[in-house]
């Protein structure tokens, strides 16, 4: 294992210098990346910097800030966030719409000279520079909220039956919208009901706690809930809005809850899409994965997992190509220690 890693690290070397491309990765974020975030997504809105500029600041999770540079120009600025032995962008989970800052057409050649397994969970851009074993397609569930077909559709799945009889037996709680004492709920109860689920997912916590109480108040994300009359809350879900569409994000229920005969989850989705219907949205996407979200919402679409990870190196190299290669390989070797550190980790 150590053998090809090392193997790896050495390919991604070489790609970097034969490219002339200079890798810097920090686990702070110097100004010179923050001034190539903007210099690379020029056309983002100032809402939208701050965020990646905010995600770039430490938590509880290992992060390494990024930078590749071509001469003195950057090509590529992001945030990766460790994730079940590897790194994903830290924007997965928390602002996925949020575009990759690089420069047009280097996305993937930069991600593959990092010398790390590098993950976008769900990636929004073009793929047509990625080779079919680094795309994983999925289908997305979308709601169209226009056409006045959603009822029908929740009929023909027994969704609509579901809903009411779970509202008759759930009358007594109340929605709440936006309320930060329902983001932090919703959060804190998403990180503590999936914390040791395999996917690793809840890394991203501390920084859903950090970005979006902003972004809630701006409007950008948006938080459903349903209370109890002692305000305590027992479901919750959130979305972003994204040109026009609602992106479902974290969905969570009290699962201790008594109800027979009902589901928290099919009211607090009935409720959330119903919201964002009113507010004048026109598509909800439920994203995929999950099979459930066919009794929801059609499949309407593909998106796609990106897996980018260090190609093993032709062989054979040569000691004098090594050597050549060698001051490139201390800093990938650093932000490789960083994904064994975090394997050790979850493993203590």
């Amino acid at each position: 294992m150590r053998a090809t890693r090392s193997l790896e690290l050495t390919s991604a070397s070489v790609k970097a210098r034969t490219r002339r491309l200079r890798v810097v990765v920090e686990t702070l974020p110097s100004a010179t990346f923050k001034d190539a975030l903007g210099e690379l997504c020029p056309d983002l809105e100032q809402t939208s910097r701050d965020v990646l500029g905010v995600l770039a600041e430490p938590t509880s999770v290992p992060k390494r800030n990024v930078l590749v540079m071509h001469g003195d120009e950057p090509v590529l600025a992001t945030t990766l966030r460790a994730r079940h032995g590897a790194w994903e962008v830290a924007t997965a989970t928390c602002v996925p719409t949020l575009p990759i800052p690089h420069r047009p057409g280097m996305l993937r050649t930069t991600l593959s000279v990092l010398g790390a397994d590098v993950l976008v969970p769900e990636y929004f851009g073009d793929t047509h520079d990625f080779p079919s074993d680094e795309v994983e397609p999925f289908d997305v569930f979308v709601a169209d909220l226009t056409d006045g077909s959603l009822e029908g559709y929740w009929r023909s799945t027994g969704l609509l039956a579901d809903a009411r009889r779970t509202a008759r037996k759930t009358e007594s709680l109340h929605i709440t919208v936006d309320k930060a004492e329902a983001l932090t709920w919703m959060i804190d109860t998403w990180e503590t009901n999936w914390k040791d689920d395999p996917a690793d997912e809840t890394g991203a916590a501390d920084d859903l706690r950090t970005v979006w109480p902003e972004l809630v108040r701006g409007g950008a994300v948006r938080v459903i809930a349903l209370a109890d009359d002692d305000g305590r809350h027992v479901a919750a879900a959130s979305f972003g809005v994204h040109d026009g569409s609602a992106i479902a994000l974290v969905t969570i229920r009290d699962h201790a809850w008594p109800l027979k005969g009902g589901s928290l989850g099919t009211r607090i989705a009935v409720e959330t899409i119903t919201f964002a219907r009113e507010a004048g949205l026109a598509r909800f996407d439920l994203g995929g994965y999950h099979d459930y979200k066919r009794r929801i919402a059609p499949p309407d679409g593909v998106r796609v997992t990106l897996r980018v990870g260090p190609a093993v190196v032709p062989h054979p190299l040569g000691r004098r190509v090594r050597g050549l290669l060698r001051p490139a390989v201390r800093p990938l070797r650093s932000f490789a220690r960083g994904a064994a550190s975090l394997t050790e980790a979850r493993a203590s």
